[in-house]
């Protein structure tokens, strides 16, 4: 998984701050964004509109789940937004659950999803993104799938099946015998 860029000099957080001002006047003309938080301001969670997370502009962004929900129109380029999505998933625990404009069915899933989530320490920590080396988060990173490891997190969220370590060990398993069939 490809690297992606976090802000390190005063130049990009300087545009970083710049695009923030410039995404929250757009937001407050947004029907679909104001539609989607009259929804999260019914959740007993504080939400943040336009938080900047590395090069990141989150819609909305709840630090306690580590959850950022964004509302997306038809521009959203879909490859390439999962792809970010799941990347920060790997890297720090991040769940970012997209709604599209409008769409109550989403909108519900996503709510139901927020609800049944632990909170980003304790997820962080199921993960092994706690740790004080990078090891563990390198192996997570690296690790080769045939889905999504977000969308299997997610599954394992909705359906509360299997223990946080049964889960990442069957996780961990699956990622090396792919790693084995890619070798051969």
């Amino acid at each position: 998984m490809k690297m992606l860029r976090w802000p390190t000099e005063s130049e990009q957080h300087k545009y970083m701050r710049m695009r923030k001002s410039q995404n929250i006047q757009k937001c407050r003309n947004s029907k679909a964004e104001a539609w989607m938080m009259e929804k999260l301001l019914r959740m007993c969670f504080t939400w943040t509109r336009q938080a900047t997370w590395g090069y990141r502009l989150f819609d909305f962004w709840n630090h306690d789940l580590g959850c950022a929900v964004e509302v997306d129109g038809p521009e959203h380029d879909a490859g390439y937004d999962l792809y970010r999505d799941e990347y920060n998933f790997r890297r720090s625990g991040i769940m970012v659950l997209r709604v599209p404009n409008f769409s109550e069915s989403d909108a519900k899933h996503a709510l139901d999803l927020i609800d049944r989530l632990s909170n980003w320490s304790a997820r962080r920590s199921h993960l092994g993104l706690d740790r004080r080396t990078k090891k563990a988060r390198r192996e997570l990173s690296s690790m080769i799938f045939n889905s999504s490891l977000l969308l299997a997190y997610i599954e394992n969220v909705l359906s509360e099946e299997l223990p946080w370590d049964d889960w990442r060990e069957k996780q961990m398993a699956a990622s090396s015998s792919m790693r084995q069939q890619t070798l051969f």
